[in-house]
């Protein structure tokens, strides 16, 4: 029984398709995994989308199921991901390069506010440059994925590495070492312990291929030294040129603003910014994601630029759409099983996405904001400010209260003052992490994320970040005396 415990779970196609994507050998023979694909009678992307009935009800649920947010790696295995075409050639024409010449440059920045598809761009880049090395038009490589967040220790960066590599895992102060001397120009490999010195055979290196790295959530391996990420960015500037990589930022100015320069002249000034995501690009990807359905009508036209729409305005974050027209599509489906939707052919309208968005911003919490106090207030309009100023969702309690001291000076009115103190504004900072308002995180010293809470002579401010959306704050502050600065400072466009 206790085997059993082990066995992976969930459908066979489930089961299948995560061992497409963490399989080694399919990982490193794309052969193997296209001869898989076939045996499977997968599409080449992936399996097919589309749902086996056409009933109203299952159309439905496939709807709510493609703008599921789980659903969206369907998307990174398609030649082009929807409204980022440009983006991705320019990735493409980068890595193109990269990887067939050793001239020019070896890192590639890549930067955006969250959820305007920077991952799911590079991943489709990547997809597609497999796939032309399957058929011989492009030179031999090997993708390796890090994503900071999943960091317990920026250092363990190195243990992933160096595991991907060799297929031996290594203590982080190990691994560093050994990827020092395989990137380097050393004819032999060697690992340095406390009793001898271990000699690795030179089949290591002979059989040594390209490696496109890519560290996903950069932000998070930053330190006060800077020295992991000075590392990887310095090892493809080597002679040999065995490694290429990207780097992808939740923030636009990462490299000039918190970057030290040693590490930003390894990293070179190739950039790909991402902006928010349009109306026009959002509608886009919402017709993708039901284009893959059914040809049949889901959702009316009008109902999609609705959505798209009321998204774009939401910091053209596209998880928000997924989130709306989901709730929609969820909700006519609940009528449909209770016989409350008379139409012989039911379809999501306008009047559905409203429900859905007014249901978003009737859940309790955001009830309780139409209701704060003139400092709790103020507490959000300034973390929201701040989001929007600094291209990332954190911010250090020291500029917290930088802020709502200028936007309650501005403003003149006296119910802001006298500003809260400290150790007051502590308090109203734990009791609205309480209700899940606000997200307190402490960085550790000298590790990830201390340099972005103001980490000055050894001092550590907490990270916060507002857990509601501009729009969420806007409707909720819309009947209280507090509306006045927060349109003010912040705007919504309409």
């Amino acid at each position: 029984s206790a085997q059993r415990s082990l066995l992976a779970c969930g459908s066979l196609d489930t089961r299948i398709e995560r061992g497409r994507l963490y399989s080694r050998v399919v990982r490193k023979n794309v052969e193997y995994g296209r001869c898989l694909q076939k045996y499977l009678g997968l599409s080449e992307f992936g399996p097919k989308h589309a749902a086996t009935s056409t009933s109203p009800t299952d159309l439905l649920l496939q709807a709510a199921k493609n703008f599921s947010l789980s659903s969206t790696c369907g998307d990174a295995k398609q030649n082009k991901l929807c409204g980022r075409e440009k983006e991705q050639e320019r990735i493409a024409n980068f890595l193109r390069g990269a990887i067939s010449s050793t001239e020019g440059e070896s890192s590639l920045f890549v930067a955006g506010p969250p959820g305007t598809g920077k991952t799911a761009s590079v991943s489709a880049v990547i997809a597609q440059l497999q796939r032309e090395r399957a058929r011989g038009d492009l030179k031999d490589f090997e993708f390796v994925s890090v994503n900071g967040m999943e960091m317990r220790h920026p250092t363990d960066a190195y243990v992933k590495l160096w595991d991907a590599i060799s297929e031996e895992k290594r203590p982080p102060n190990v691994a560093a070492k050994l990827l020092e001397q395989y990137f380097g120009d050393k004819k032999a490999l060697t690992e340095i312990t406390k009793d001898k010195v271990v000699m690795y055979s030179e089949s290591l290196r002979k059989k040594r291929r390209l490696i496109v790295l890519l560290v996903d959530e950069l932000d998070y391996l930053v330190t006060k030294k800077q020295e992991v990420l000075y590392n990887i960015f310095d090892w493809p500037t080597r002679k040999s040129r065995s490694m290429v990589v990207i780097g992808i930022s939740n923030t636009i100015n990462l490299a000039e603003n918190i970057l030290l320069q040693k590490v930003q002249s390894r990293l070179g000034g190739a950039r790909v910014i991402f902006r928010a995501y349009n109306t026009d690009q959002v509608l886009m990807i919402l017709q993708n994601r039901l284009s893959y359905i059914s040809d049949k009508l889901i959702f009316r036209k009008d109902a999609l630029k609705f959505a798209a729409m009321k998204s774009a305005a939401l910091n053209g974050d596209i998880r928000k759409a997924f989130q709306i027209c989901k709730g929609a599509a969820e909700s006519v489906l609940d009528e449909i099983k209770a016989d409350g939707r008379k139409s012989l052919t039911p379809v999501v309208t306008v009047q559905d996405i409203r429900n859905s968005i007014k249901r978003m911003q009737e859940s309790p919490h955001l009830k309780a904001v139409s209701t704060c106090t003139s400092f709790e207030a103020l507490i959000l309009i300034s973390l929201a400010s701040l989001r929007r100023q600094n291209g990332t969702g954190s911010s250090s309690l020291m500029n917290l209260m930088q802020k709502m001291k200028g936007i309650a000076s501005v403003s003149g009115d006296e119910k802001y003052f006298p500003l809260p103190s400290f150790g007051e504004t502590v308090d109203l900072l734990n009791r609205m992490f309480e209700s899940r308002l606000v997200t307190i995180d402490t960085p550790k010293i000298n590790s990830t994320q201390s340099i972005f809470a103001g980490n000055t002579m050894g001092m550590i401010w907490p990270l916060l970040t507002v857990n509601l959306d501009d729009q969420e704050i806007h409707n909720s502050l819309k009947s209280s005396p507090h509306f006045e600065i927060c349109t003010k400072h912040l705007p919504i466009l309409n």
